[in-house]
């Protein structure tokens, strides 16, 4: 039953008619993602407002990504304390099993990690809001009063260890459409409490057995496969990344992978300045053999030599190439009018596993969320390109480029093709490479470059600035020379190459 205080109020009896009977309640658990509305600064008289925070309820998780918790009680009060206290009951999670698709037994309880062991249980204090601190223990959100009753628990939706990891992936890809679903068990820490679960449908309230959520038609919550990127803004305090030296200075990493074998997708998340995190794009992932840096191949030379190819079919349309031309020993040799041949051999012609991952880029991005300096913006066009496949950690780096930037005006000139050659370029197959048409002023085209650095490629190279027609030297674009942190190379008078993505700055979650 309830609890019941005289101490305070000598007027109440227990037969007085409007007693009242608190019994201590856990209403409800789910599975949240927060949102964060940002503050506004200080104008004159006006006083700055901090940022407000609140949670969504999700009902579709991806393996390997954090995730909130909410449980919502109401009077869960200890036992040692008044009734008016503001302190608040401590409360355990664990997550169950609804079904027997994801480790082949249901009501089972999942292990997940910590960040260091496998853990089978989270207990929390209600009303406790450590989980919405940034990196630095702080709690910026000027609303946390607000979840006194609330219980919140930011956790890992993945197992320990890689092998527990490929099992799961390995028993959500067999489950096909029936994804599993995931069930959340609430129990109290203090077992002399009473507590009451579910919402309250009389004054009496409805006794539960077992305080099981996200159980019921319209609120279960199943997880599925994904492999998945997720992008940090430069500035974001929550970014759990860790920290590396990049450029001679230590800071925060800015991209994390999930790495999922068993799922032909990647989805790439960005979270930005203030931590809302959204979803910019999802692309298809397929595998090629990997390929050397391609090479130049003179009309002669390809008649004389090259003329055993084994198959020969149309280029992709859209792009410079007109014809491929196939060989026994996996090469291909590219042709178009206005650039001639390129070849383009295997890395390592007898190694068929020796492959590299591409994803189909978006076809003209458009996304456009928040305002001001929250916003999170990643557009680009394509000019006069069919190379649309990218590798996806180059591609992170390149979303990542783009929402610095902040621009409408982006033109991309190509990464590689499904084969991973990258006609008429000899310098980025696989996909490791990004090229961009120039913006119209040094100063914007300078916060390129520094975006692509900042974004972890390594090598950005530019135009002289300048061309040589008939012997005589012809500007190009002036101010190309005044371009910093970009080396000049031959071939890039119209478009900036960013390639040499640093993998050791990538930080793989799983």
């Amino acid at each position: 039953m309830g609890r019941v205080w005289f101490t305070d109020h000598p007027h109440i009896s227990a037969t007085f008619e409007d007693l009242t009977i608190v019994t201590p309640r856990i209403n409800n658990a789910y599975f949240a993602q927060k949102v964060v509305t940002a503050g506004s600064p200080a104008q004159g008289d006006t006083a700055a407002t901090a940022p407000t925070v609140a949670f969504n309820e999700i009902h579709q998780g991806i393996l390997g990504r954090d995730i909130y918790i909410l449980v919502e009680t109401e009077n869960f009060i200890p036992l040692n304390q008044n009734i008016l206290s503001t302190e608040r009951a401590s409360l355990t999670v664990t997550l169950k099993t609804a079904d027997c698709n994801l480790t082949g037994t249901a009501e089972q309880t999942l292990q997940i990690t910590d960040g260091t062991a496998a853990i089978d249980s989270i207990t929390v204090q209600v009303g406790d809001t450590t989980a919405l601190n940034d990196s630095n223990g702080d709690c910026p959100y000027g609303n946390v009063d607000e979840f006194i009753d609330t219980a919140i628990i930011k956790v890992s939706l993945r197992p320990n260890t890689r092998a527990v990891f490929d099992t799961w992936a390995e028993n959500i890809s067999n489950a096909g459409q029936d994804l599993p679903a995931i069930e959340i068990e609430i129990a109290h820490e203090d077992a002399n409490m009473i507590v009451a679960y579910g919402p309250e449908e009389n004054p009496q309230g409805v006794w539960v057995a077992s305080g099981r959520f996200m159980n019921t038609d319209g609120h279960r919550f199943t997880l599925q496969n994904k492999n998945v990127y997720e992008i940090y803004h430069g500035d974001n305090l929550f970014n759990p990344l860790g920290t590396h030296t990049h450029n001679g200075e230590v800071v925060r990493r800015r991209i994390a992978s999930i790495e999922n074998t068993f799922s032909t997708d990647v989805k790439y998340f960005f979270y930005n300045g203030i931590d809302n995190c959204y979803e910019i794009c999802e692309c298809p992932l397929s595998t090629a053999r990997r390929r050397n840096n391609g090479q130049r191949v003179s009309t002669t030379l390809f008649q004389s030599t090259y003329n055993n190819f084994t198959s020969s079919v149309p280029a992709p349309e859209g792009g410079d190439a007109e014809t491929n031309y196939h060989y026994a020993d996996g090469s291909i040799i590219s042709y178009g009018q206005a650039y001639g041949y390129r070849r383009y051999p295997l890395a390592n012609p007898n190694n068929l596993n020796d492959l590299v991952n591409l994803i189909r880029m978006p076809d003209n991005l458009n996304f456009n969320q928040e305002t001001g300096s929250n916003r999170v913006r990643a557009t680009f066009t394509y000019r006069n390109t069919a190379r649309r496949y990218c590798n996806p950690e180059s591609f992170a780096g390149f979303l990542g480029s783009l929402i610095q930037l902040d621009r409408e005006d982006i033109v991309c000139t190509g990464m590689c093709f499904a084969d991973a050659t990258s006609y008429p370029s000899v310098t980025h197959p696989n996909g490791d490479s990004v090229d961009t048409a120039y913006l119209a002023t040094l100063t914007r085209e300078q916060l390129k470059v520094n975006a692509f650095n900042d974004f972890y490629f390594d090598n950005v190279y530019k135009g002289y600035g300048y061309k040589i027609i008939n012997g005589v030297q012809v500007t190009t674009i002036s101010w190309l020379p005044s371009l910093t942190n970009a080396t000049a190379i031959s071939g890039h008078e119209d478009h900036l190459h960013a390639g040499d993505f640093d993998s050791n700055k990538l930080l793989i979650l799983n």
